[in-house]
């Protein structure tokens, strides 16, 4: 995260707009809120993936589809082709 901002920030930066140090710092904080909501959306979503999984029926066809792509897989290194 420090070599993100390191690296990434100070591009952004125009020191002919004013202060230098208030602009990182205002991108900094703007990242920070945009990160924030990405991982609170990505943790939601994994929740509610997490909670289909256990459910029988999706794990069974997970599964299946699982078995089904190994099978294609070994009969591919069986033909040789």
């Amino acid at each position: 995260m420090i070599l993100f901002s390191v690296a990434f920030l100070p591009q952004f930066v125009d020191p002919a707009r004013g202060n230098a140090t208030a602009q990182l710092v205002l991108l900094g904080a703007v990242f920070v809120v945009v990160q924030l909501a990405v991982d609170i959306a990505l943790g939601a979503g994994a929740g509610r993936l997490g909670a289909r999984m256990t459910d029988g029926r999706f794990s069974l066809r997970l599964n299946r589809i699982c078995a089904a792509a190994f099978v294609a897989l070994g009969v591919r290194l069986a033909l040789g082709s």
